[in-house]
């Protein structure tokens, strides 16, 4: 399952012009303990309670650093593969 935010959604708003920046949360909350990051939006749970407040700097901030995290997140816990039945003799 494929629902993170894609890096290409991550460049485009960075674009200083696109005003207010979107938050990356897909509903998919879920946090995860070991990374500390929404398993959905890989925000750190103070990422995501203070994005309400933030301007738009901050939230870019965040932005850019998604393409990354999801790198470490597909390279800690890569997406299960499925299971091929057993063939019968």
């Amino acid at each position: 399952m494929n629902s993170h935010p894609p890096t290409g959604a991550a460049r485009s708003v960075l674009d200083p012009s696109l005003t207010p920046v979107p938050s990356p949360c897909i509903n998919v909350c879920q946090m995860h303990i070991g990374k500390g990051w929404c398993a959905g939006c890989l925000r750190t749970l103070e990422e995501i309670a203070q994005w309400g407040r933030w301007g738009d700097e901050p939230k870019r901030a965040v932005w850019a650093q998604l393409p990354a995290r999801r790198q470490e997140w597909d390279r800690l816990y890569p997406p299960a593969q499925p299971v091929k039945p057993a063939e019968q003799p």
